[in-house]
């Protein structure tokens, strides 16, 4: 085993080794599953047909969680309350320069992480545009746009797919 802190330094063949290091020893990961992203109608009490979803920041979109945890997190909400979310067809990448996250958290569901941008519905955004982000000046991806305010704009973004930019 190599001892990274005693042997390396921060030199791109070093970086290089640890990462090819990360992707051998990793367990296997799934993208993000957005078919399990929904909107939530309205959020009653609910009595028969019920599933447990996490509704995330926005207060509109729902994770699906088909594994039963004990969370408090989980609301109970009726099946006919949710509303898929449909991406109709993958929108082409919109030609912006990359823009910073004003917040960003993980859900539940594995490989997924959401965000808020301070741009939306005024400056032409859509549900289903990808937005280039930036999240340091080392890591950048693509934001699928959930739900729309007028000046700010809820996605989500897939873990599996960051690049790296060259500063």
């Amino acid at each position: 085993m190599i001892d990274m802190n005693r042997n390396c330094t921060r030199t791109p063949r070093c970086l290089a080794l640890f990462m090819t290091m990360l992707l051998f020893l990793a367990d296997l990961t799934y993208a993000c599953p957005t078919d399990r992203l929904f909107h939530v109608k309205h959020v009653a009490p609910c009595e028969k047909d019920c599933i447990y979803v996490h509704i995330l920041a926005d207060g509109i979109t729902a994770e699906f969680i088909s594994r039963p945890q004990t969370l408090s997190q989980l609301v109970a909400v009726s099946r006919f309350a949710l509303t898929p979310v449909a991406f109709q067809d993958q929108q082409p990448l919109i030609p912006l320069r990359p823009q910073r996250l004003v917040d960003s958290r993980a859900g539940l569901l594995p490989g997924c992480r959401y965000g808020q941008l301070q741009r939306g519905i005024q400056q032409g955004l859509r549900p289903g545009d990808q937005v280039p982000i930036l999240l340091n000046q080392w890591l950048g991806g693509t934001l699928q746009i959930l739900t729309l305010k007028d000046q700010t704009a809820f996605g989500v973004y897939d873990v599996h797919s960051l690049m790296l930019i060259d500063p």
